[in-house]
């Protein structure tokens, strides 16, 4: 009996020692997940939360969970790329898979990223993730934001569990067929918590300086543009002028600070606001002067100067700035304005840059309500309003949409193989509010050629709005602004060469939007599959062909899969027949199980066994003698 117990005991306290498969981590299988990129500090959308499709799914297996994702094309400067590296808790992640093609910065001859030169982009990839951990720190490498500041970017996956795993199961990883929920678009959250007056975050205090006490005068100081929270330069340093003014008048002290282009990928850019965080976390915008900052192809001019008032000496000081750069996001940046007051050094008049531009420059445009708005745009836009629309001046912006869950839904509901573009158009004040109109608009774009009649979609409640059509230019009204498609009428893409870097063909697209179809109709012949692959390695683009890149960001058609896609792969593997295979990891617990069996069945008889057998010899030996005794007893 006590051999039993013992054996029973060794057994369980190996199992305790075994993956931990509990209530918490569910059966082994594929569950479904969505996905979101946070930035790390702050509860609002990274800017590379468009890099990736917003489903993953969850592998399960012998308790432990791997997260897969699939990365697709991000959008910037009018240029279209992807995510060069994740690291996930410092710690590179398993690439599955990678995209065939090479743009300006991963070129392998004249790549301008050093980083990645001669490195193809990931597109699936997996790592281990613990169930039910929401958010998990990550960090991305941007090549296009390496021309910035630094490419590196820390952010936060954040991952919805499904409270009820078995409704989120599913049968295999197919990322063509995750449906998309109607959502909104993912900039508004993060547009209503940028504009609000009052910070809320917890953002660590700064050291405060002594109040400033200066004669009357203008004096020169030092200054730059550090991250919000990280030492380091921030994205928009380039774009602001390092040698600030202060003027000194009636006891008061007016700062003085310049804006300046800063060039990134053919792009000029340039701040078009500052904002100013106060004691009690509160921002107010500082006031813009001398509009006079020329950025080609832009209709308005820029501010040159900003001026705010100062009363202390502090060493930095918490800001929002908008240097309008696409990677940036579409809504204010937080930094912290570093000021050197030991550069500070009196000035004449005569010297003072920014006070001379302030003073002369030309004044912000006063709004007329009674005149006809129309804004155009250097990427082919239009905005034309009405008398009386708008109440005060507006900033009018078209983004275009490449990833996450607006490009999702509209593809799934008109598939991969149709023409279309996606576009936010965005209207704002000159404090960056977004501002609704109260007539009707009227919204131009020009677009590509093979996007034949188009027909344009509001994705928020998909609705046709009503278009025109002249020439290569669609025209629709709305009342609103938000995410727009332009879907061709006409049926498939055209294969006319857009000069977009792809390797997709009309195989690979097929491949994906037929799956059945291909299914059912049987294996092709051997005569027309080396056929097919010949004709798949002469669509594919060699590095030598990217020097002539003209790359237009949102050709769908063209951009979004690589050659051969791991799903029509997945429909070839899935016509061969299936072969049970052993589970490596239950046959290596079952033979733990039995030498642990083995081996503590030893231990118990070597530990207690001799002992027993002594008792039970010893015991035997008392019964013969008390029945020897006994024997004695009777006789007498």
């Amino acid at each position: 009996m006590r051999i039993i117990v013992s054996i029973a005991l060794v057994t369980g306290l190996l199992f305790s020692f075994l993956p931990d498969v509990s209530a918490a981590t569910p059966p082994d299988g594929i569950y479904k997940v969505k996905l979101s990129l946070m930035k790390r500090y702050d509860e609002e959308k990274s800017m590379g939360d468009g890099a990736f499709i917003p489903t993953g799914f969850i592998t399960v297996s012998g308790g432990r969970a791997k997260l897969r994702i699939k990365m697709v094309p991000l959008t910037a400067f009018n240029f279209r790329g992807y995510l060069s590296e994740l690291l996930v808790k410092d710690k590179p992640v398993n690439v599955l898979s990678r995209y065939d093609e090479y743009d300006v910065y991963n070129n392998p001859t004249n790549g301008k990223d050093a980083k990645f030169k001669g490195v193809k982009y990931p597109k699936e990839m997996d790592f281990d993730v613990e169930w039910g951990e929401k958010d998990i720190f990550v960090q991305v490498y941007v090549p296009v934001m390496g021309e910035l500041a630094s490419g590196d970017q820390k952010a936060r996956l954040r991952i919805d569990w499904p409270s009820n795993p078995e409704s989120a199961k599913v049968s295999s990883i197919n990322f063509d067929s995750s449906p998309v929920e109607d959502v909104s678009p993912a900039s508004s959250d993060t547009s209503s918590s940028a504009y609000q007056s009052k910070d809320t975050r917890n953002l660590p205090p700064l050291e405060k300086g002594e109040n400033i006490s200066l004669e009357p005068g203008i004096y020169k100081l030092d200054v730059s543009l550090f991250h919000e929270r990280e030492d380091k330069a921030s994205m928009g340093n380039n774009a602001m002028v390092h040698d600030a003014e202060l003027v000194s008048k009636d006891g008061k002290y007016s700062f003085l600070l310049g804006s300046t282009t800063m060039e990134v990928s053919n792009i000029t850019a340039s701040l078009v606001s500052l904002q100013i965080r106060d004691d009690n976390a509160y921002y107010h915008f500082a006031e813009p002067h001398a509009f006079d900052l020329s950025i080609p192809g832009e209709q308005d001019k820029r501010p040159e100067v900003f001026s705010f008032d100062l009363v202390r000496k502090d060493p930095m000081i918490y800001v929002k700035v908008d240097p309008k750069v696409k990677p940036m996001g579409e809504v204010p940046v937080g930094a912290r304005l570093k000021i050197d007051w030991a550069s500070i050094k009196k000035i004449e008049e005569s010297e003072a840059v920014l006070y001379k531009k302030m003073k002369s420059g030309t004044p912000r445009k006063k709004f007329d309500p009674k005149e006809s708005i129309h804004k155009i745009l250097p990427e082919g836009f239009e905005l034309l309003a009405q008398p009386g629309a708008f109440k005060e001046n507006i900033v009018f912006k078209a983004n275009p949409v490449t990833g996450g869950a607006s490009f999702q839904k509209i593809t799934q509901k008109f598939g991969r193989a149709r023409a279309m573009k996606i576009y936010e158009f965005k209207i704002e004040n000159d404090y960056g509010v977004p501002t609704k109109p109260s007539k009707d608009i009227t919204i131009k774009a020009k677009l590509a050629s093979n996007i034949v009649k188009p027909k344009v979609y509001r994705l928020a409640d998909m609705a046709e709005m009503n278009t025109s059509i002249s020439g290569d230019t669609a025209s629709f009204t709305t009342n609103t602004y938000g995410e727009f498609a332009f879907v061709s009428s006409d049926g498939p893409a055209s294969q006319a060469k857009t000069g977009n870097i792809s390797n997709n063909s009309s195989k690979g697209l097929a491949g994906v939007s037929n799956n059945k179809s291909r299914v059912n109709s049987g294996k092709k012949s051997a005569d027309t599959r080396e056929s097919d692959k010949s004709k798949a390695s002469n669509d594919r683009p060699t590095p030598t062909s990217v020097s002539q890149l003209n790359n237009d960001s949102t050709d769908f058609t063209t951009s979004s899969q690589p050659a051969q896609t791991d799903q029509a792969s997945q429909v070839d593997v899935g016509t061969k027949p299936v072969r049970s295979k052993e589970n490596p990891k239950v046959i290596f617990y079952c033979v733990l199980i039995l030498a642990a069996i083995i081996g503590g069945s030893a231990y118990v008889y070597i530990r207690f066994s001799k002992r027993l057998i002594y008792e039970f010899k010893y015991n035997s030996y008392l019964k013969n003698k008390m029945n020897e005794f006994n024997k004695v007893r009777d006789s007498l």
